[in-house]
């Protein structure tokens, strides 16, 4: 996959989750308290994406063929960890007045986990 499609497609999937989170805040005013965090949510999503593209572009090039199951692995479970560290620390420190914060991160989350594992799939075809 070269980096134009990649860019284009992460363009694509960042507008929908734009219009997804948007939408959200939108219809129940309550949500858009989180704004910031659904923009830093976002942005480290974003952030994710563009290394993890670098590095399983790398990683599928290796002649260690177990280099690329070995990046998969770590970040899922990097992800996963990181993910509720955001949470927790979002909890602790920003004391949100409701829990919609959760529901912005969950539609986030998923948005780019299903982008993430579309690209790395064909990372690994490659």
């Amino acid at each position: 996959m070269r980096l134009s499609t990649f860019l284009a497609y992460l363009v694509l999937v960042t507008s929908v989750a734009a219009v997804a989170v948007g939408g959200l805040m939108y219809l129940l005013p309550a949500a858009s308290v989180h704004l910031y965090f659904a923009v830093g949510t976002a942005a480290a999503f974003l952030a994710l994406c563009i290394a993890l593209f670098f590095a399983g572009k790398r990683a599928a090039r290796s002649s260690n063929k177990h280099l690329f199951t070995q990046l998969v692995i770590g970040s899922v479970f990097g992800k996963m960890l990181g993910s509720l560290a955001f949470l927790l620390i979002y909890r602790e420190e920003a004391k949100p007045e409701n829990a919609w914060y959760v529901g912005i991160f969950l539609i986030l989350y998923a948005l780019y986990t299903v982008f993430e594992v579309w690209f790395m799939t064909r990372l690994a075809k490659s």
